[in-house]
């Protein structure tokens, strides 16, 4: 079921103009990263998941 409705979604970024799913795919990689690194953080250096602390960072990737 999960798959039906990523494939779902998936099909309307297909769609989109080269320009938008250009930016949609760079949020998507930025979003993957900043994930990684901060599951990273918590598993490696004893941090607490933060759904905050992730968000900061991706902000500060952005930046």
């Amino acid at each position: 079921m999960l798959d039906e409705k990523f494939h779902k979604w998936w099909s309307y970024v297909e769609d989109l103009d080269s320009t938008a799913r250009k930016g949609l795919n760079s949020l998507i990689i930025l979003d993957s990263w900043t994930l990684r690194k901060h599951r990273n953080d918590c598993v490696f250096n004893g941090a607490f998941p933060n759904l905050s602390t992730a968000l900061n960072m991706a902000g500060e990737e952005i930046r």
